[in-house]
């Protein structure tokens, strides 16, 4: 569970949407009794913009709660509103440093101290070579590998006993390193492998976005059903 107090802004990617819209406004609501609400939103660029048709459109709508109180017949819409601009990092990051667990002594919180394996992992926008005409494909990378969705799930194959689904070799580090959050080396580094490789192990792990193909990675980094401590973050250079 997450707690954020006192903030006009909440940035979210697209599987939180619905999440964190919800829990902001049904919290808003159980403080302040306020039922209907004027929702403005807009995309955050986090690169250089050099996409010409990308739509920078803000949109709006009213939320409104069922419940024991007079609707207006019509909506009160603010008569001014702004909104930090479409490439404004400094807003994405003054919420998401507000962002805290809910930690106290009936919900203890205890960070593993006991690292054996560290990895380093570079999250990015990269190319995968296809048999096609046009040859190219883009896709998402983790240290340049692509996942491949195996025909029986990972789960279930590991509970059987089942191979031939995935490996155990996903790398604990890039194929190379350079100078992530800035310009691009001149030798190739958006080409990505595929396959469906693993890693079981506690382990304390480095993501990284990088700037490959001009396309900053700045999706919120989580793991499912596990714990995970954020103990730094930065915007590069």
């Amino acid at each position: 569970m997450e707690r954020l107090r006192h903030t006009r802004i909440i940035s979210f990617s697209w599987e939180r949407v619905l999440f964190a819209l919800t829990t902001f406004l049904v919290t808003a609501e159980l403080h302040l009794r306020i039922l209907s609400y004027n929702v403005q939103a807009e995309a955050i660029i986090s690169g250089i913009l050099t996409y010409q048709f990308y739509d920078i459109t803000n949109a709006s709508e009213i939320l409104q709660y069922n419940g024991n109180y007079t609707a207006p017949e019509k909506p009160e819409l603010p008569t001014i509103t702004y909104l930090p601009k479409y490439f404004s990092i400094d807003a994405v990051m003054n919420f998401t440093v507000k962002m805290r667990s809910l930690v106290d002594e009936d919900h203890p919180n205890d960070v593993p101290m006991n690292v054996t394996t560290k990895m380093f992992i570079t999250v990015s926008v990269s190319q995968l070579l296809e048999n096609t005409s046009n040859g190219i494909r883009m896709s998402s990378g983790l240290n340049n590998m692509s996942w491949v969705n195996p025909s029986i799930d990972v789960l279930t194959a590991y509970y059987m006993n089942q191979r031939g689904f995935y490996t155990m070799d996903f790398p604990d580090d890039p194929p190379t390193f350079f100078d992530f959050t800035g310009l691009p080396p001149e030798y190739n580094t958006s080409a990505s492998d595929r396959g469906t490789r693993l890693k079981v192990l506690n382990v304390e792990i480095f993501f990284q976005g990088t700037n490959v193909l001009n396309a900053p990675i700045d999706h919120p980094m989580h793991l499912h059903g596990y714990c995970f401590y954020v103990v730094g973050e930065g915007r590069g250079n």
